[in-house]
């Protein structure tokens, strides 16, 4: 005659193994988060690269000439990525642009002048949301949040002290100098507003200083910034390394001597290439 036993877990061996389960879950799921940030982070550098080849290849098709649109340079430079998501951080919390109708909503070409133009273009503002920095009444099909152009050097006061910049004919040393980077997503600047100056796609606020500039550009990738330089190489830089005078220099030499909270002028930005 036969007998058979029935086997099973004790409590103690059931919270050995949660215990177990437990303590390689808090060692696993910060890899698997670095993993995810170094993820983005690669993304991000990938497509802010992209930028930096598509405005180049727009400047060919346009004598050497960076495009003049400011608050929509990305209508300009999508026929040359075909992917909306080129223009997007995958780290940043805003909105992903959708298509969106517009009626005469006013452009500027290369030559400064201003147009109507009517017709479907990507935004990530939602309707009837004026952003702040046009003032009220103004919609105009921007993409807050994501990628920032370096407009204070390109377009302000170039490499010559003044607003040459705009053509690449004049650009030297281009491999230290930064074209694109990230902006405030509006969960972590200073007003915490989804659509104004701080996250536009562009760098320059206006009444400039360098806290201005530094307050505009995301670091949210590691504590630091993806970049890609006017040659279109694209490299990661720490939050601090903004505030170094390597730093200042990439963003403005024509400024870079100047403290921190001092206001900018033609007067106190100058700068000649190779001196």
């Amino acid at each position: 005659m036969s007998s058979s036993k029935k086997f099973g877990f004790t409590l103690i061996e059931l919270l050995v193994v949660i215990a177990i389960i437990a303590i390689l879950a808090a060692i696993l799921f910060p890899v698997f988060a670095q993993a995810k940030a170094a993820a983005k982070k690669t993304q991000a550098l990938s497509n802010i690269k992209q930028l930096g080849t598509a405005t180049y290849l727009y400047m060919n098709d346009w004598d050497d000439t960076v495009n003049r649109k400011w608050w929509d340079m990305h209508i300009d430079l999508l026929p040359y990525v075909k992917s909306i998501d080129i223009f997007l951080d995958p780290a940043s919390s805003a909105p992903k642009p959708v298509k969106r109708q517009f009626t005469n909503i006013r452009f500027t070409d290369g030559a400064s002048t201003d147009f109507n133009v009517t017709g479907e273009f990507y935004t990530n503002v939602p309707a009837g949301t004026p952003p702040t920095i046009f003032g009220a009444g103004q919609n105009f099909p921007s993409i807050f949040g994501h990628f920032a152009r370096n407009d204070e050097l390109i377009h302000n006061y170039g490499f010559n002290g003044n607003s040459s910049g705009a053509n690449a004919s004049t650009w030297q040393t281009v491999s230290d100098k930064i074209m694109f980077s990230f902006a405030q997503d509006g969960t972590s600047d200073d007003d915490a507003n989804d659509f104004d100056e701080d996250n536009g796609c562009y760098f320059e606020p206006g009444g400039t200083n360098w806290n201005q500039i530094f307050a505009q550009i995301a670091t949210r990738h590691n504590n630091g910034a993806p970049f890609v330089m006017l040659d279109t190489s694209a490299k990661w830089r720490r939050a601090d390394w903004l505030r170094s005078m390597e730093g200042k220099k990439a963003l403005n030499p024509a400024c870079s001597q100047l403290a921190d909270n001092d206001s900018w002028s033609a007067a106190k930005c100058t700068y000649n290439e190779g001196n």
